[in-house]
């Protein structure tokens, strides 16, 4: 029994490299496929598994040549296989920077490496032909480190660059604030080339990014009524749209929504929405309602241990008062959720309207 659990790891490991190798077996196209393995098609199966001893044997012998290769696409190929969902066994994991840098060497001294081009996306070790991904976006959804992603960037990679049927960075950005990415990490990456309140967002894009995720119907971005694609939303909308992702689960969830309605407060006297973001939210958002105000749950993490988090965050109470005061939906609102038989929430929406009614007897 014990020389089999003394097995285990290396069976994993070599269900990996197995898996890696069967799935890079498409990379030459038809032509392998019709003929036989091809060498440029073990050549790219041995890059994309991290064995570069291998590969240069076809460099050495003439099999491949360095201008039938596009270092730039085979670079994507080996960091997107080796960084999918399901996978144990990372040799080129994105922070794993040492062993990037040796491939990148590698790859670079046979013709310049573009980072900044799109590779159909990987998920479970498996190529998708239908999805496009591009590194800063790919980096960005799984939440990689600044310090990691600057040694990319020393070495070519763009965040403002944009690979076309590539969902925006700054999406993905957006959908870690405040559980994978800290204020501190916004600045650095706007700072960096990021571009943070200038961009505009197709429908498409937001479509891109929960397909990378593979978010359901339920857990997915939720668009305003009457959009279309050529109808573009401005950072604060998206901002807005991200709150209704239901990607997150507990406490990760309270603190991605506590930090953009945050942002959203900040950024809100810069730029006016597109849509009326008061019902949208009410709407879209479940946490939002009178009932959770102030409620807290309990929760555990190796990092923190056992503690409390708000449903429904301080910070989007304010935030969705603040909102409603200026929204020609507040009545309306108050009505449905009544009709609806949520009195908290009516009570709460009513509260707000009297506020705003007694502050303006008050000015005057």
């Amino acid at each position: 029994m014990r020389l089999l659990a003394d097995l285990l790891p290396i069976l994993r490991r070599a269900a990996t490299r197995a898996a890696l190798l069967a799935a890079a077996a498409g990379l030459a196209g038809p032509a392998g496929a019709q003929d036989g393995t091809t060498p440029l098609q073990t050549f790219q199966t041995y890059v994309v598994n991290n064995d570069l001893t291998n590969a240069q044997f076809f460099l050495q012998n003439g099999l491949v040549t360095a201008a039938e290769l596009d270092t730039g696409d085979l670079f994507l190929k080996a960091l997107f296989a080796n960084n999918t969902r399901g996978s144990d066994t990372r040799p080129l994991d994105f922070a794993n920077v040492e062993q990037v840098a040796r491939l990148h060497d590698y790859l670079s001294a046979l013709a310049p490496v573009d980072m900044n081009g799109r590779e159909r996306c990987w998920d479970y070790r498996t190529r998708i032909t239908d999805r496009w991904c591009g590194l800063a976006t790919t980096m960005l959804a799984q939440g990689v480190a600044p310090q990691a992603i600057s040694f990319y960037m020393q070495r070519g990679l763009d965040l403002s660059a944009r690979p076309e049927e590539v969902a925006s960075p700054a999406l993905a950005l957006i959908a870690n604030l405040g559980s994978r990415y800290s204020m501190e990490d916004l600045n650095w990456f706007s700072q960096n080339g990021l571009q943070l309140g200038s961009e505009t967002f197709p429908l498409s894009h937001f479509t891109r990014l929960q397909a990378y995720y593979e978010l359901d119907l339920e857990d997915a971005y939720k668009i305003p009524e009457a959009r279309l694609d050529s109808q573009p939303f401005n950072f604060l909308d998206a901002l807005s749209m991200t709150l209704t992702s239901r990607r997150q689960d507990g406490h990760e969830r309270s603190a991605n929504q506590d930090f953009l309605c945050r942002y959203i407060m900040f950024v809100a006297g810069q730029m006016p929405p597109t849509f009326d973001h008061f019902s949208f939210l009410l709407r879209n958002v479940q946490e939002f309602r009178g009932a959770n105000i102030g409620r807290t749950e309990k929760a555990s993490s190796r990092r923190y241990g056992t503690f409390y988090y708000e449903v429904f965050p301080q910070s989007c109470v304010s935030m969705i008062g603040a909102m409603a005061l200026s929204s020609s939906e507040l009545d309306r609102m108050i009505s449905l959720f009544a009709a609806e038989q949520d009195m908290s929430t009516a009570q709460w929406l009513v509260n707000l309207k009297q506020g705003a009614l007694q502050s303006n007897v008050q000015k005057n």
